[in-house]
């Protein structure tokens, strides 16, 4: 993969990664965390720590393993609907 393309790509993952959890914690001093919402969160910190984590694991300079490249590709979708899922939980305060 090009270097540059690689090194942004990781740059934006961090920056989003930072920007959900700012909007998170902005959320969780507005509302208070019901079950649901606690369990989301739970669920949406795992889903981004395994994008990070195959992420890294596709960033060596071995062959790429296609089920890892799967759910490098899959999770970000999962994360997207966890995160606006658990937005709207704690906006309404579920």
């Amino acid at each position: 993969m090009n270097t540059l393309a690689f090194t942004i790509h990781k740059l934006i993952a961090v920056s989003a990664a930072v920007v959900a959890v700012m909007a998170v914690v902005a959320l969780l001093r507005q509302a208070s965390i019901g079950a649901p919402a606690a369990g989301l969160m739970i669920i949406t910190g795992l889903l981004l720590l395994s994008l990070f984590v195959s992420g890294a694991c596709l960033s060596f300079e071995k062959p790429v393993n296609v089920v890892l490249s799967a759910i490098h590709k899959a999770v970000p979708i999962l994360t997207a609907a966890s995160a606006v899922l658990l937005a709207y939980l704690l906006r309404t305060r579920m």
